[in-house]
């Protein structure tokens, strides 16, 4: 009669060296992951968004034949960015940038805003995933939009491009009365009823072949 534990012992002696083989690869692949993640300095993580004032400013740094180019685009964008700013909290008393695509605004805003001004400086977390939320009203009570309409701020919602879909919705659900005091632009925008950002658009030499923006 052939013992339970003999019959058991000898495929164990594939299962082991297998299984061991098959941990050292696992965590031979994972280890740049691991380290990576470890490496990320407080703020960077997915969860999170770093501080705005804490950032260092670096020189862009290109080899090749693009780096002219690069460069030279770069800075007719940072100038767009800087003068939409300026043309946006001049006109408006708040200023609501629509997430994800206007966050980069409304961080360089933060950046160069007074502190007495950060406080009309707002970043709306809705997107096409999430404006036909039955909560979507009560998110727009939360972050102070309808009480700043409610007490008579001239008011505008920031997004990127280019038919203003959001903001459409997020017009539709507000009394009259609130949206008097509201007004919608776009960076480029196609359509009538949400103007472009004229003095973004103005620094971008490739807009002088695509006519099809419209003026703010």
């Amino acid at each position: 009669m052939v013992n339970m534990d003999q019959r058991f012992s000898k495929p164990l002696y594939w299962i082991w060296p297998l299984f061991f083989k098959s941990c050292f690869i696992l965590t031979f692949l994972c280890a740049p992951i691991y380290s990576q993640s470890e490496e990320l300095p407080s703020g960077y993580e997915i969860s999170g968004l770093p501080e705005t004032l804490r950032l260092r400013a670096k020189e862009m740094k290109r080899e090749g034949e693009a780096s002219g180019y690069l460069r030279s685009y770069w800075m007719k964008l940072r100038y767009a960015h800087l003068d939409a700013i300026a043309f946006l909290f001049s006109a408006y008393d708040q200023v609501f940038f629509i997430a994800r695509d206007g966050e980069y605004l409304y961080k360089m805003a933060e950046a160069f805003l007074d502190h007495k001004d950060l406080q009309r400086n707002h970043l709306m977390n809705v997107s096409r995933l999430s404006m036909n939320d039955s909560n979507l009203l009560g998110y727009l009570e939360s972050i102070g939009l309808r009480e700043k309409l409610r007490k008579g701020y001239s008011t505008v919602i920031v997004d990127t491009g280019f038919r203003g879909t959001v903001a459409e919705k997020i017009i539709s659900l507000l009394p009259k009365i609130e949206v008097a005091n509201l007004r919608t632009h776009l960076i480029c925008s196609r359509v009538e009823n949400h103007p472009s950002v004229r003095s973004f658009l103005f620094h971008l030499t490739w807009l002088d072949s695509n006519p099809w923006y419209l003026e703010s």
